[in-house]
Parts: C-alpha cells; structure tokens; sequence
C-alpha cells in the first residue's frame, strides 16, 4: 500500500518509549519512491534504496517493508549501521492488521527487535580503561561527598581521584 494508506506506517510513531533509543524517520508519500520499490520488487534484497535514503541524508538507517499474505507477514529488513549493511528476514503469524491492537503489537516487537540489533553493534568493551575528568562544584561538600559514594558503587569504575581546586594556587604538583 501507499505509506499514508497503510496502518503500520501511520501508527509506527504513536507509542513511543522513553526507552526506545532510536529515532525513526518515516518516508513521505512520494509516488515516485513507491514506484522504484515496485519495479525492484523482485530484487528487493539486493536494491540498495539510495534514491530514497539519498532524499533523508542519513548515514545509519533501516528500510522495512512487509508482506502481508492474509494472517502471515514477512518482513525484509535492509539494516545499514556504520557502514555494515544487513539483510534480515522475519516471519510473523497469524496477524489480523484489520486489529489495531495487533498493528500495535507488531510494531513493538520490531522497534524491540531494532533497538537489540542496535545494542548489539554498540557495546561497549568493558575492558578498556578510559580517562574521564569531571567538574562539579566544590561549594558543596555534601554533593561531593554523594558523588564519591556513586562513584564507589559502580563496578565500571576502576579507579578514580579527586583533585582540590584551589583558587590562584599552583595545583600542577597535586
């Protein structure tokens, strides 16, 4: 169907979550965009999208586009991240997308299944040691004191110093 036609692209971005950490963009009703995924329509897996993604000037992005055959629903998923693009093929069943709460349900469980994929490239490798430096005020006695107790408490942190300021004094040699 044409986007604006379609109950999945109009209720994508009606829930969403303080917890959801991406952003999606919806394309517009642009014919001539629907028009190219048609006549590519039997290659979709290996049509690179650009003359669409080109118009949205994103560098990272997901290109979604399901096949509903009566209750069943294919979904290719063309996912570009830094540069790495990959294909993924899901399979859903018995889905009633006249039911707004099914629509509703399948789209959470993609933005799930996109938020994991996104996670999963973006770990963070514990074992390397960063620098980081932090200023706060130091008017405030108790907030440093609550500071240096949440610092202790989080197993990322391996080691920390707290250095004095002191006004017009040379703190070079501390």
């Amino acid at each position: 169907q044409i986007f604006s036609e379609s109950n999945l692209y109009s209720g994508w971005n009606l829930n969403n979550q303080k917890f959801h950490l991406l952003n999606y963009i919806m394309p517009t009703d642009d014919l001539e965009d629907f028009n190219n995924i048609r006549k590519k329509f039997n290659n979709l897996e290996n049509y690179d999208f650009m003359e669409i993604i080109g118009k949205y000037n994103l560098e990272n992005y997901i290109i979604m586009i399901a096949y509903i055959n009566n209750k069943d629903v294919r979904v290719l998923n063309k996912i570009n991240l830094f540069g790495e693009v990959d294909l993924k093929n899901l399979i859903f069943q018995n889905l009633n997308f006249d039911n707004i709460e099914n629509i509703e349900k399948f789209i959470e469980k993609l933005k799930e299944i996109y938020e994991n994929y996104w996670k999963s490239k973006n770990q963070i490798n514990t074992s390397v040691k960063l620098a980081l430096k932090i200023s706060i005020n130091n008017n405030d006695n108790i907030k440093i004191s609550e500071f240096e107790e949440i610092i202790n408490n989080i197993d990322l942190v391996y080691d920390f110093n707290i250095l004095p300021f002191i006004f017009g004094a040379d703190t070079s040699n501390l």
